[in-house]
């Protein structure tokens, strides 16, 4: 499927579920995927998702009428989606951002959980052979 068919709707109410998503774009032609993506820990929207058409006329045709439109009690932003460029800064999530290793461990210190436990385990085993 082409990239051109793949389409970014930002600033999304926080209470839109794809299907609100899915029904809304599917008024403008064929949608093979509508997606919101939501936050890893509490499950909530981040107020943003994707939206994929069957054809690229239907997808430039719906970012010229829904770009700035109304949904849900708030005025959408819609436009190409950008691809994900792989090893370029950020967190491992959609390409760009913050540009620190991992940004999922709660340690502050730019590394995993599971990774900044294995550190902790060596360094006290090494410690303890002294």
């Amino acid at each position: 499927m082409a990239d051109a068919c793949n389409l970014y709707v930002g600033i999304l109410s926080y209470d839109a579920r794809n299907e609100d998503l899915m029904d809304r774009f599917e008024e403008f032609g064929e949608v093979s995927d509508a997606t919101i993506i939501t936050d890893r820990e509490s499950g909530r929207s981040s107020g943003f998702g994707f939206v994929t058409f069957t054809n690229e006329k239907d997808a430039e045709d719906v970012k010229k009428q829904l770009n700035e439109s109304e949904f849900m009690g708030r005025t959408i932003t819609v436009r190409q989606a950008q691809s994900r460029r792989d090893g370029v800064g950020g967190n491992g999530r959609y390409g760009g951002g913050s540009g620190r290793r991992y940004n999922d461990g709660g340690y502050g210190c730019g590394y995993r959980s599971s990774e900044f436990y294995c550190f902790i385990v060596i360094l006290l085993t090494v410690t303890s052979l002294d």
